[in-house]
């Protein structure tokens, strides 16, 4: 009888403990352009990266893509979708980012908010010394996208933010054409170097998760 009533007692503690010292959930919503998102590879960069801003010690992170998605339903779901790109899309309520994450069990949410703010297409000639006199030979075309990202944590509970931050995010892209021949600078790359540069200068202040 003392056995299976100390075995109940281990078993309590234990659980008890665990209980404890359980660390929060975080739920993560990367409203950004759908390049982005719908790229699985990119998405994992992001979890990656997260995952050295906030160690599984400090809490448990859900994968960018579960609230990512479930915030776009609901937008779709609620005709809030604009035409193109998400980051045109009406933004989500304190409310409505509260219960996304409570559906998941999540403490806290941390929205991530990038915002494209144009591009600017740049031409530069290219020059050449001939018989002593300098010619244009070629021109240097360069595509830069800009972006603005703000970094929010929402304490699901209270429907406080606890730590709101923003940073510039450049991509950019540059061909060169000699005599007319070569190519113009592609969106997708640029946008590729926007996500990196992105990825890079991504910094949360690790008590931004109390």
């Amino acid at each position: 009888m003392r056995t299976i009533i100390g075995m109940f007692i281990f078993i309590a503690v234990f659980l008890f403990g665990n209980a404890v010292n359980a660390q929060p959930i975080v739920g993560v919503i990367f409203d950004a352009p759908s390049v982005f998102t719908s790229d699985e590879n990119k998405m994992q960069q992001l979890d990656n990266k997260l995952m050295e801003i906030f160690p599984a010690e400090k809490c448990n992170l859900l994968p960018s893509k579960m609230l990512t998605d479930k915030a776009q339903a609901y937008r779709s779901m609620h005709n809030m979708l604009a035409d193109g790109e998400p980051d045109a899309d009406k933004p989500l309520s304190s409310a409505i980012l509260c219960e996304l994450g409570k559906q998941e069990g999540c403490a806290y949410i941390l929205l991530l908010e990038m915002k494209r703010l144009g591009q600017k297409n740049e031409i530069q000639p290219e020059y050449q010394k001939f018989n002593g006199r300098i010619t244009t030979f070629g021109e240097k075309k360069s595509l830069v996208i800009m972006s603005l990202t703000d970094i929010q944590v929402l304490d699901t509970n209270s429907g406080q933010y606890e730590y709101k931050h923003e940073f510039l995010s450049v991509g950019q892209t540059t061909t060169s054409k000699i005599l007319g021949i070569g190519s113009n600078p592609k969106e997708s790359k640029t946008m590729n170097d926007l996500f990196g540069n992105f990825i890079e200068k991504l910094e949360i202040k690790a008590s931004a998760i109390p």
